[in-house]
């Protein structure tokens, strides 16, 4: 996934990686109107044959809840700095280039 941070921060997207315990939800909250939420990881074969489920919602009240839980998730995050990525060591940058062109068959 470091693979295609750059590539996304670049856009002004923030990322935050969780610390313990493993959460496997997805959220993306966008102004205070749209949300969508569940549980499909975003790659290609994931968004093709995992039988999981998102929800697209136009709800102010639920996106003030949602944004409520999500300040209080990124309590217990680490957020990814664009400095770092690119200092990330070499054999890093190459191990997760390498991941990212077979991620569809992982």
């Amino acid at each position: 996934m470091e693979a295609n941070f750059l590539r996304i921060m670049k856009h002004g997207i923030q990322i935050y990686k969780n610390k313990r315990p493993f959460d496997h939800s997805k959220i993306v909250i966008i102004d205070d109107v749209w949300s969508f939420i569940g549980s499909t990881n975003w790659d290609a074969r994931s968004l093709e044959f995992n039988f999981e489920i998102n929800l697209e919602c136009f709800d102010t009240v639920l996106n003030t809840k949602l944004t409520e839980l999500f300040s209080l998730k990124k309590l217990n995050t680490i957020p990814v700095m664009e400095d770092e990525m690119h200092d990330l060591p070499s054999y890093k940058k190459i191990r997760n280039n390498v991941f990212r062109l077979f991620s569809p068959y992982l």
